[in-house]
């Protein structure tokens, strides 16, 4: 994230982190799903929220995605600070099970936060979700509503 900070002073440009990437040494993708720990993601937000307060910046959005449980562990003790909207964007496919393999790990991955301080993403792809992404109007539909969606 530090790579970035000349970006990150720019009050329209966010952060996104996506655990899945972070893969061990003997480790590749597609064979293995990286990981991030909650603590490590708020060392990630203390840093950020210094940089948004100490610059007058107005709030940022830090995104992290997530298709599996285990890709932010102890995602409970997520830090909530003021100069960041957290939002976790569920990123899975809509493989050969289409729309409803996504909704599952949707419902799965939302369970229970009901009362969480962050929000909930939702990402779309346009070459992976079968039979291609949902409409608009099933996903704003979703609940959690989600605060951001994307298209890949």
């Amino acid at each position: 994230a530090k790579m970035y900070e000349e970006l990150l002073l720019l009050p329209n440009v966010s952060l996104a982190l996506d655990p899945e990437w972070r893969l061990g040494p003997d480790q590749t993708h597609l064979n293995q799903i990286g990981t991030v720990t909650a603590a490590e993601v708020n060392t990630v937000i203390d840093w950020l929220s210094t940089l948004v307060r100490d610059n007058g910046l107005p709030q940022k959005m830090l995104i992290v995605h997530q298709f599996r449980d285990t890709m932010i562990q102890n995602r409970q003790d997520l830090k909530q600070v003021p100069e960041l909207q957290l939002v976790i964007q569920m990123d899975g496919e809509g493989g050969a099970g289409g729309e409803a393999t996504k909704d599952a790990t949707w419902n799965k991955l939302t369970a229970g936060t009901e009362d969480a301080h962050w929000k909930w993403g939702w990402k779309n792809f346009f070459d992976e979700d079968e039979p291609g992404p949902p409409p608009p109007e099933n996903v704003i539909r979703k609940v959690p509503t989600p605060v951001f969606v994307s298209y890949q």
